[in-house]
Order: C-alpha cells, then structure tokens, then sequence
C-alpha cells in the first residue's frame, strides 16, 4: 500500500489544523491532538505528546533543571504497547513551562521536534498512529 492511498483514506475529521488556510502557518502537515496515554521522548526524556504530524510533535516531559539533552533519534509509545523507534528528528525549541510545584527539583518542560527524512515505511506506520491516537479538540 502505498503512502498517499492510506493518507487520502484517513478521516478528515481527525485534522486539528487546516496548514493552508492559514498564511502566518509555516507548517506543511496538519497537526492532530493525541488522547493521554500516549507518549513519545528520546534518552533520558519522555512525556506526553500534546500533537503530532508527519512533520513532527509537542510533547511536555519533566527534568532536572540543567537537564537539556540533543535528541537525534526518538520513539513514540501508545497506551496499548505500540511503538515506532528510530524516527530521525531535530529539535526545534525546548521551553520551561510555568512551575507548578516549589517544592521539586523538577520542572516542566515543552519540546517540539521536526521529524527528519522518513522512509516511506516510517511514513505509513507514522500515519497509522496518528490515525489511531488523534482527536479533534473540541
């Protein structure tokens, strides 16, 4: 099967974004919400996916203060044991979010990755998952 015939077979509805409706939008996938549970990180961090596309995620993650890390590789995680490992990334930015707790070492942390050269199999099984996992928010 190829990338574009599963691609056109997805729901519509799932779409969070229209990218081409939007000129301010550099994006060039959708992105789509992803339900809890599903998480996605490379060493030594992994946190909740907040989006996801073909491009790339958001996903928040806690850490050590100092503890910034340049991810190359990453792997995403369902609720029910699916993975994808090994997708090529880069990280666009990584941001402290507002402290919630003054009593941990640990803060909260958002980062967003750009997906790098997907194989046309990284590709499929990349939109299988975002067809399983996405939502629209309402």
């Amino acid at each position: 099967m190829k990338f574009k015939q599963l691609h056109t077979e997805m729901p519509t509805a799932t779409k969070q974004t229209n990218t081409m409706e939007d000129p301010q939008n550099r994006r060039r996938h959708p992105r789509y919400k992803i339900r809890e549970g599903v998480y996605a990180g490379g060493s030594p961090h992994m946190g909740q996916i907040l989006d996801l596309s073909q491009g790339g995620l958001a996903f928040t993650y806690m850490s050590l203060p100092d503890g910034q890390a340049k991810e190359n590789s990453f792997v995403i995680c369902g609720d029910d044991g699916c993975c994808l490992e090994g997708l090529p990334c880069k990280i666009l930015s990584d941001t402290q979010l507002p402290n919630q707790s003054s009593f941990s070492d640990f803060v909260a942390r958002k980062r967003r990755i750009s997906f790098l050269d997907l194989s046309d199999e990284q590709l499929i099984l990349l939109d299988m998952f975002i067809s399983n996992y996405g939502f629209i928010e309402n």
